[in-house]
């Protein structure tokens, strides 16, 4: 008889008795696997229960340099991740971020590997799906090892107890060989396959180098859509790009070959923001900075503020120019609304990148930051949460004007944005301030302004984008005119005051 079918026998005998109840032990998960490539280590197994039966269930993985085989050798393995989700192999960014969407066994599911995309006539995932209720740990190693790992089911309810220790089961019986490298996404779909992907005749990848290229930051509720077009890619982030290592991530690039949305024709990324929360129930929107969070398996549990968003930000577009030989003189920056926010927070603080930025509606002080307990929290000033060095205020960190004036001599794109006067979110004294930093370290820059709210930003945004989007590059130099008698007057910061603009 089974461990587990002896306790349940004995619980129920108690039961009987009128006495308390001694807690079953949590099923394991079955057929352990571990692969590695590209300096990660990819754990797959079959959730302890498939469908609603698995939805009580959350799965902590632990790491060894030996194998484990019992409670003792469990203990002394390292936990690297904790509370991962039940159907934790499900494929990110398919909303809506429910429990609904991650029990349906027909949604898409990640691969592990890359394989083929098929070819025209037959395009297809690029490589094997994982089956429906797969379990998926990614550890980024960092040094050359041979480990085994072990996942252990944890019962939210607390009615069970843990799972036990079962070699071959849930625990690998084989050392896996891991060393360190570059982490390398993973193609999910072929920008050509017309099936999948998006108006393909349009937005296929010709191959052709050195075009310029876009990161376009998505508005708050926009990740769905703007995902649909060029190829598709998945990757899983180390522990810098999350409140824990291993969290998935997800973007897609592909080529504007008619140069219908910035000009000239443009390779454009498309990173997708949208997280899952850390009990798995729903959505979280990251403003592309980070969010708050306890990091559960730190030696040091303390709730920061973490910029795991922009750590994300600067692999992928790295990783995109090099991959897809972009001319690196004509890297450029576009978002609006929350996008624009993440332009203004992350993207001014790249030195020697980007040619131009354009933020639509921007916050140049940002004072909400999301938590990963799935809130938005507007930080008061005097409980400000720290960044990661231990001593910065988020409120200081975010504040782009102070940042600015603080730093007039670094290398900075051009920046164009626009927004209305009675924005709603941002205010009117931020964007003159800002103007008033740039103009004072005579730092090339245009704004342009209506008297609208956040619905009548983007035409004041467009005004900018439509003037300036082609006429940057790195090795280009412009003249910089400031004060000039031209300029519409934007006013002391009070919405009522100065020119009204376009």
């Amino acid at each position: 008889m089974k461990a587990g079918s002896c306790i349940a026998s004995v619980a129920a005998l108690v039961l009987l008795s009128g006495s308390a109840v001694s807690a079953d032990t949590a099923p394991a998960v079955t057929n352990i696997q571990a692969t590695h490539h590209h300096g990660q280590t990819f754990v797959t197994w079959t959730d302890a229960k498939p469908g609603s039966d698995g939805a009580q269930y959350r799965y902590n993985v632990y790491r060894s340099l030996s194998p484990i085989t019992n409670d003792a050798s469990l203990a002394a393995a390292q936990l690297i991740q904790a509370s991962l989700f039940n159907n934790s192999g499900q494929l990110l960014g398919q909303f809506p971020f429910t429990q609904t969407t991650r029990l349906d066994p027909s949604k898409r599911m990640s691969i592990v590997e890359q394989g083929s995309c098929g070819g025209p006539g037959s395009y297809t995932v690029c490589g094997n799906p994982l089956p429906p209720y797969s379990g998926l740990a990614v550890h980024t190693a960092k040094a050359t090892a041979q480990a085994y790992y072990a996942v252990i089911t944890i019962d939210v309810s607390q009615r069970q107890s843990k799972s036990v220790v079962s070699p071959g089961d849930n625990a690998t019986t084989l050392a896996v060989e891991e060393s360190v490298a570059a982490i390398v996404p993973l193609k999910y779909y072929d920008s050509k396959d017309t099936v999948h992907r998006r108006e393909a005749h349009l937005t296929k990848l010709s191959g052709a180098r050195g075009l310029p290229m876009w990161i376009s930051l998505h508005g708050s509720g926009g990740g769905e859509g703007g995902l649909q077009y060029g190829d598709e890619y998945v990757y899983w982030g180390d522990s810098a790009m999350g409140y824990q290592e291993g969290l998935q991530g997800k973007f897609t690039v592909h080529e504007d070959s008619g140069g219908s949305v910035h000009g000239v024709p443009s390779l454009i990324v498309s990173p997708l923001d949208t997280v899952w929360t850390s009990d798995g129930l729903a959505r979280l929107e990251t403003f592309w900075f980070g969010y708050t969070a306890l990091r559960p398996v730190a030696q040091d549990r303390t709730a920061r503020a973490w910029p795991v968003t922009e750590a994300r930000l600067d692999w992928l577009l790295k990783w995109a120019i090099k991959n897809y030989e972009a001319d690196p003189a004509r890297i450029y920056a576009s978002g609006q609304s929350m996008g624009g926010w993440g332009i203004s927070s992350w993207a001014l603080r790249q030195p020697g990148l980007f040619a131009a930025v354009f933020p639509a509606m921007p916050r140049w002080r940002q004072i909400w930051i999301p938590d990963m307990q799935n809130k938005v929290t507007q930080v008061a000033t005097t409980k400000s949460p720290i960044m990661p060095d231990g001593t910065t205020p988020y409120l200081a960190r975010m504040d782009s004007v102070a940042y600015i004036q603080e730093h007039c001599e670094q290398d900075y794109p051009f920046i164009g944005w626009g927004i209305g006067r009675y924005d709603g979110y941002a205010t009117w004294q931020e964007q003159v301030d800002m103007v008033n930093a740039l103009t004072a370290c005579r730092l090339g820059f245009a704004f342009s302004w209506n008297n609208g709210n956040h619905s009548e930003g983007p035409k004041a945004a467009a005004v900018v984008a439509k003037q300036y989007q082609t006429a940057f590059s790195r090795n280009l130099s412009y003249p910089v005119f400031t004060n000039s008698s031209l300029d519409s007057n934007p006013g002391s910061g009070d919405p009522k005051d100065g020119d009204h603009g376009e």
